[in-house]
Order: structure tokens, then sequence, then C-alpha cells
């Protein structure tokens, strides 16, 4: 059977973090760092430092308090949980906080030199080891309903090893005398912390890795200019809204809109104003929608707008509230602005299977009736 010193198992422990920290920045191409990736190195290289610091404490630190590794683990426990917890600006209050405790604790043995390994003095800074892990683990698991399996998966293994580093504080606590401690209980607490350390590593590169995934479906189901959905989001969403709504028989209304003469409003007052007045009317139309109806500028000044469970008379209803909010709709620098759309409607009753594609034609026929009568008016599709 191979034996492995303690010594040996803490100089692990540093490598471990600094090949972390190197794998990290390695596979991180971004030029300005973000708060969570700073709080992620910060976090590793405080713990290199801080096994580092207790592995070789008796040949080069001992005129130093023996607490200041323990200080500079917690600070690198509680960097590690701010970045798992990005943004990170709640969670530096308790980081100080649990620094300023150790920092205490640390005090504490420089005045007790001969008695710096007591087990009281041992069994409270264990405790304090698993509050980083505790607090990111409970508010990871908090958001389970909106997380992803990894955040899951990484609250449960952070708050499983918070109760073991709390288990083993409280025996330490308990035995009144560290050499009473069973050696198996400091075998499994490397253990813990040989897990904590893959685990945290994976999962904070993973983390990034999911981060800019998402970002990169914002990106291209979202337009860039207005920030409501693109086509290509909408009609995604769309074809399940009316499939769902096609199996349990319930109706929808699809409103395509026209911003009525904008080449002559670009042409007087330049595309910059264009470009305000879209982004104001796409605003405008989501607070007047429900929290699930859908909107995507479909092509130039032209939108378009879902409404599950919506009949013919509520989405002429909600069709008519927008045309009117449009005609208020002014542009701060722009005296003289003003802009009306037209709306034309396409309305799938409770057992119609119509599809998507059915439902644009049928709205952009009604739009262009509310078109060739006039502009500024709101048309139904015929049946």
């Amino acid at each position: 059977m191979i034996n492995i010193d303690i010594q040996t198992i803490i100089i692990i422990l540093f490598t471990g973090n600094l090949v972390a920290l190197l794998l990290f920045i390695m596979q991180n191409n971004e030029g300005a760092m973000p708060s969570g990736d700073r709080f992620f190195i910060t976090g590793r290289l405080f713990q290199a430092a801080g096994w580092m610091y207790i592995a070789f404490y008796e040949e080069l630190f001992d005129f130093l308090p023996y607490g200041t590794g323990d200080i500079l683990l917690v600070a690198g426990f509680a960097c590690e949980a701010a970045a798992l917890l990005s943004p990170a600006e709640s969670v530096r209050k308790w980081l100080m906080r649990l620094c300023v405790i150790l920092t205490v604790v640390a005090l504490f043995n420089l005045l007790n030199p001969a008695d710096f390994k007591n087990s009281y003095v041992t069994g409270i800074e264990a405790m304090i080891f698993a509050v980083p892990f505790f607090v990111s683990g409970f508010m990871l698991c908090l958001a389970w309903k909106d997380s992803s399996r990894l955040s899951r998966m990484t609250g449960i293994a952070n708050l499983l090893c918070s109760l073991f580093l709390l288990g083993r504080s409280i025996i330490f606590l308990a035995s009144g005398d560290s050499l009473s401690i069973p050696g198996y209980v400091h075998t499994m607490s490397f253990m813990v912390f040989f897990i904590l350390l893959a685990i945290s590593a994976t999962s904070y590169i993973l983390f990034t890795k999911e981060k800019l995934e998402q970002s990169l479906l914002r990106e291209t189901t979202t337009d860039y200019l207005t920030g409501v959905s693109n086509r290509r989001g909408f009609e995604s969403d769309a074809a399940k809204y009316v499939s769902l709504a096609a199996r349990i028989s319930i109706p929808l209304s699809l409103l395509m809109i026209d911003v009525d003469n904008f080449n002559k409003i670009n042409h007087r007052f330049g595309h910059a104003a264009g470009d305000l007045f879209l982004k104001e009317f796409a605003s405008t139309v989501s607070g007047i929608l429900r929290c699930y109806d859908l909107v995507c500028r479909y092509g130039g000044e032209e939108f378009v707008v879902l409404l599950p469970n919506t009949t013919a008379e509520i989405g002429r209803l909600v069709a008519e509230r927008i045309r009117s909010h449009a005609d208020g709709i002014t542009i701060p620098g722009f005296s003289g602005l003003r802009c009306s759309v037209s709306v034309g409607i396409s309305i799938a009753e409770s057992g119609d299977q119509k599809t998507i594609s059915k439902m644009y034609d049928e709205s952009e026929a009604a739009l262009y009736r509310a078109k060739k009568s006039g502009r500024n008016k709101v048309c139904l599709a015929a049946h």
C-alpha cells in the first residue's frame, strides 16, 4: 500500500490549482476579461498561494501566523464562489467579511504560538471553509427551475462538500484534542478539496462556454437595432406556438405591421432618426403585449406579432391599440417626426389547421388592403 504524506497531498493541490489556472488562461481568447473571469483567476491564485504556504510553513513561513494560509484559502474559495455566481457584486461583501474573520483567527494564532494547531481553532477555520461552498451551492440550487443541468449539479456538489466540511468542523470542536481526530477524517477532508478543485475548475470553464453559446444564440435570433426577435428567431418560436394551438384547439392572431411612408421619413430626417423611431416603436409594441406574446422585426420597417389564445375581436383591439400608440411616438431632437402604421390580421380559429406560412400570406394580403384604403388602418384577413 502506498502512503502519501500530507505535505505531498497539499503540494498536489497547489499544483492542481496552478494547472487549472493555466488551462483557463490558455482557453480564454477574449480581449476584455469579464468580472467572473477575474474572480476565478484571483481565486485560483489565492488557493495556490494558500496551499503552498501551508505545505512549506515550517521551512519558509514559520515567522508568520499559521492562519495566514487559511486566510488565503478562504479568500480563494470566496472568489471562486463569486465567479460561479456572476455577476458577483453581492458576493464581494461576504467575501471581505470572511477575510476579516480569518484575519482575527490568524491574530489569535500569532498570540498563541504554542497552540496554533489546537482543535478549537482548526474547527472554527473548517467551519469558515464551508461557508463559500455553501453560499455558492445554495444560490445555484435556488435558481433550479431556470438553470442548466450543469448549474444544478455544481450547486448540489458544492452543498454536499460544504456539509461535509461543516461536519468536520464539528468533530474538531467536539474532540478538544487535534491528535485524537481519526486519520480517515483528515484523508476525507483532502479528498473533498480534490473534488472541489476538479468540480469548480471544470464547472466554471463549462459555464463560460455555456454563456458564450447562449450569447451567440441571442445574437442570431435577435434584431440588433430594436432588441426584439429577428425573423429567424420568430419563425422558430412561432412554429411551436402554431403547432401547440392546433393540438389544444386555441385561437391565434397574427399581426403584420408596416410603418407608413417610412422612406420619406428617412429622406427628410435621415436614417438615424428612422432607426430611433423603429427602436421606440418596438419598445412601445413590447410594452403593449403580454409576456408570452411574440414580436419580431420582420424586415426593414415591417414587424410581426403573434398572439396566442387570442380571438379575432381581441386581436383587432390589440392592433388598434398598437396603431393609436404609434401615432403618439415622438423622437427628441426631431420635431415634426410623426409616423402612422398599417396592420393586417390573420386569425386561426380553434380547430383550424393553418400553417404559419398561410397566416403570413393572409396577414400580408390584409396589410396590403389597409395600405390601399388610405394607410393608418387595421384590416382583418378574409376567411
